[in-house]
């Protein structure tokens, strides 16, 4: 893609949004236009509404089309590449293209590509040129097909790495992982920078809030949680590299502004403060220890109540183990997902630790909780388990609080 001028390629498992966010912002507020495309929470039809993509090859190469709300990601002549020994795409590698085509587009002076699953074969490293390669923690994830450890894991991330990309790496990158990272930078004749964790602070705020000094960067950021702080410090890192190694004009002001904007739907996000009603899309066990840490960080350890479906592909037994402790009592749902382990069978595991009960439904398992912390004095609710369903509860809790503060000024 010609118009797209400049990449950012950034590879992880679930945690990696806000380090992609938080480094946008700060381009954004320096000017540059900037984009990204994220349709896991927000559907792909709240932000597209048709679009053909046109191609010189042989195929054509997507059509997006919406129909009743519902959008269809249709690969043309897909029977034909199929014949001729290809494969037809997959619905990731459809939305793939349709951001490209978007990208080019808009002629876009950076853009964050943040890879579907793991990096090596993902449809995002098809980008010839990069200028940065950014890796945040390996985590265990995919496993199926990535590799059943940490190393082999790392070394499928690493492949985003090429030659003449500044490789900006996690601060507390697992040793295991380090190996493959330190290869392929090795191979592709790129250095690493990797921010100094004693330059990193955080700093004292109320609940839930996310203060840090990072090399006398300060700032509050919107996205709560000790590895968010990681992820700011590898944005401020990513930002210096442009400037450093790219000559890309990037204040110390448009810094701070980024880091203080950011924002990620359903990335332990605080949808309302009192009482409590949180969102978070954590869906392997890495995301759901961050998730308890933030939570009892913030002293929030058995006085929350929550609201908990997965996918049955996940490791949901080791989530529900770091979870647990945290809640009061757990309401099961089924995600609106074909993968998706049933609220009764996830109740069964849950009961192990902690009070449980199936919900009929999302909205029945809200209300539930609700009223169950306001009855108990409980602090709120957290939502979590899987980007599924916070796609599907995300505007229906935002619905839900407009309504009931409209009510509220009547």
């Amino acid at each position: 893609m010609r118009n797209v001028k400049k990449t950012l390629l950034i590879a992880s498992v679930a945690l990696i949004a806000g380090g992609a966010v938080l480094a946008g912002g700060s381009w954004a507020a320096a000017g540059f236009d900037f984009a990204k495309l994220s349709t896991h929470v927000n559907k792909l039809d709240r932000q597209v509404k048709t679009l053909e993509a046109e191609s010189t090859a042989p195929h054509k190469a997507i059509h997006v089309e919406s129909e009743f709300g519902n959008v269809k990601l249709v690969p043309a002549d897909g029977d034909a590449i199929e014949a001729e020994g290809g494969e037809k795409p997959v619905e990731f590698e459809a939305v793939t293209a349709l951001a490209f085509l978007w990208f080019a587009r808009e002629k876009c002076d950076l853009v964050v590509l943040e890879t579907g699953l793991g990096g090596r074969c993902d449809a995002t490293n098809v980008v010839p040129h990069k200028l940065v390669a950014a890796i945040t923690k390996i985590g265990y994830d995919h496993m199926e097909v990535l590799g059943d450890t940490l190393d082999k894991i790392a070394a499928e991330k690493a492949g985003i790495i090429k030659e003449g990309a500044v490789v900006v790496n996690y601060p507390d990158q697992p040793a295991e992982a380090m190996g493959p990272i330190l290869t392929a930078a090795a191979e592709a004749h790129t250095s690493i920078i990797t921010p100094d964790k004693d330059d990193l602070t955080l700093l004292r705020g109320k609940r839930l809030e996310n203060r840090i000094d990072y090399g006398g960067y300060r700032a509050a950021l919107g996205l709560p949680g000790t590895h968010q702080a990681n992820h700011a410090a590898m944005a401020v890192e990513i930002a210096l590299a442009l400037w450093r190694e790219f000559g890309y004009d990037i204040s110390d002001d448009a810094i701070l502004q980024g880091l203080a904007d950011a924002r990620m739907p359903a990335r332990i996000e605080v949808l309302r403060r009192h009482p409590l009603l949180l969102l978070d899309g954590c869906h392997n066990p890495d995301g759901a220890k961050m998730l308890a840490a933030t939570l009892t960080r913030a002293d929030f350890e058995e006085n929350l109540v929550g609201v908990l479906g997965v996918l049955a592909d996940k490791d949901y037994k080791d989530m529900l183990s770091d979870l647990a402790p945290c809640f009061a009592k757990v309401y099961t749902v089924t995600p609106n997902c074909p993968r998706a382990l049933s609220a009764e069978e996830l109740q069964k595991e849950a009961r192990f630790h902690t009070d449980a009960e199936a919900a009929d439904s999302v909205a029945d398992a809200i209300r539930k909780a609700v009223d169950y912390a306001d009855e108990n004095n409980l602090a709120g609710v957290v939502v979590c388990g899987s980007l599924y369903l916070a796609s599907e509860i995300r505007p229906y809790i935002i619905n839900k609080i407009k309504a009931e503060n409209e009510s509220a000024e009547k």
